[in-house]
């Protein structure tokens, strides 16, 4: 059939005997990508346009689902801390600090890449629903930098600070603008720090389960191949299949996350923030003499 074809600015319409089928510009820019070169080696206008990945890059894609994991786990080791005997405390403290600042410097290398990497453009939605995606995306950020942020500053103003270990290879320096600091005033701070960090790891989690539910509606309910832009497979998947993948990787984060509240997979903490708690702890407590014991 012959087609005339016309740009009217906003997208590309084709023309037929009775048919008229408007296809936007963006979509068959991503379809057909470079436009050939024209003689002369220039190109034509398509190639000065910068498209979108159909999906993120594979250090995006890892980076992503390893902070997943380790935000699951944390969750987990926060709620193993606050039930931990006097015995397991300081072995569950060191490590959740550990994997917090695990967390932290993660999160930088995310929104690096994040910055200078091509990513996916978003998928077309409603006004309301574009807002609340937005506001959740953002407030994911918010919590992989704030909750680890405010453990960092809790650890550093608390009443006994320990080195902060990073897997064994260094210690991560204290946070700054601390020293000469009265005491009543690192009271209190390390008190609001561990309050707002308690408060960002619930809201963390709300977000969490929104971000599932956004998924799950793009999936399924749209049909939108929205995970396939997260992980590195070659074809879209089915929506009953995609949002089944989604589903089986919220179970796997509170798998993960139980699993932080297991007593026996915190490992021992280093024998010199060992030795140095036992220098710090109060004497035990001498038994009161029996009423009528010889001297």
């Amino acid at each position: 059939m012959l087609k005339q074809v016309q740009h009217d600015g906003n997208g590309i319409r084709q023309k037929a005997i009775g048919h008229s089928n408007p296809l936007p510009f963006r979509a068959i820019l991503n379809h057909y990508g470079k436009a050939p070169e024209k003689p002369g080696g220039r190109t034509g206008l398509m190639s000065a346009i910068p498209l979108s990945p159909a999906r993120y890059s594979k250090t995006a894609m890892l980076l992503h689902w390893l902070i997943a994991g380790a935000l699951a786990f944390q969750y987990g080791l926060g709620e193993a801390l606050e039930h931990a005997t006097r015995a397991t405390k300081l072995d569950i403290a060191q490590f959740h600090k550990t994997i917090g600042i695990t967390i932290l410097l993660l999160t930088l290398l995310r929104i690096a890449v994040r910055a200078f990497k091509p990513r996916p453009a978003p998928l077309g939605d409603a006004g309301w629903a574009q807002k609340l995606a937005s506001i959740t995306h953002l407030g994911l950020y918010g919590f992989m930098l704030f909750a680890p942020l405010t453990g960092w500053l809790a650890a550093s103003t608390g009443r006994f600070v320990f080195p902060i270990s990073v897997w064994g290879l260094f210690d991560f320096p204290m946070f700054p603008f601390l020293a000469g600091m009265e005491e009543a005033a690192r009271h209190n701070l390390h008190e609001f720090a561990e309050e707002v960090h308690g408060a960002i790891a619930k809201i963390g989690m709300l977000l969490f389960l929104l971000h599932v539910a956004g998924a799950l509606r793009h999936q399924f309910a749209k049909k939108e191949p929205l995970i396939e832009r997260m992980v590195p497979v070659r074809k879209p998947f089915a929506p009953v299949v995609g949002s089944m993948v989604i589903l089986g990787l919220a179970a796997l984060y509170f798998v993960l996350l139980n699993i932080g509240k297991l007593p026996n997979i915190v490992p021992p903490a280093e024998p010199r923030v060992k030795a140095m708690a036992a220098k710090l702890a109060p004497p035990p407590v001498q038994p009161a003499p029996a009423h009528g014991e010889n001297h």
